[in-house]
């Protein structure tokens, strides 16, 4: 049985206000939701600002970098993606249905 995609990690993130997470890729997708704070997100072609009750998705192999404008609390879901389904083929960002927001 083949699996269509896997999780390979769920992971919380803590910054302080003015910290940065360098520029970076890896192979895979990652889907970032904010619990707290107001963080920068960078990619090549766009910025965005993300705050609770707004997620982005970052396809695999996509440069990207974080900085902290407050204290930010994030949760990272990490996806390998199999066969390779383009979910995008550059970043997205968008509003979560109320019941998915704690």
């Amino acid at each position: 049985m083949t699996i269509p995609h896997a999780i390979e990690g769920l992971r919380q993130l803590k910054y302080t206000p003015g910290s940065e997470e360098p520029v970076h890729q890896h192979e895979q997708g990652q889907l970032i939701y904010p619990l707290r704070g107001v963080a920068k997100i960078v990619t090549p072609q766009h910025i965005w600002l993300l705050s609770p009750g707004r997620a982005i998705w970052l396809p695999g192999g996509l440069s990207h970098g974080l900085q902290a404008i407050d204290h930010v609390v994030t949760q990272n879901l990490y996806l390998t993606l199999r066969p390779r389904v383009s979910l995008a083929s550059s970043a997205v960002d968008w509003p979560l249905p109320r019941y998915c927001i704690p």
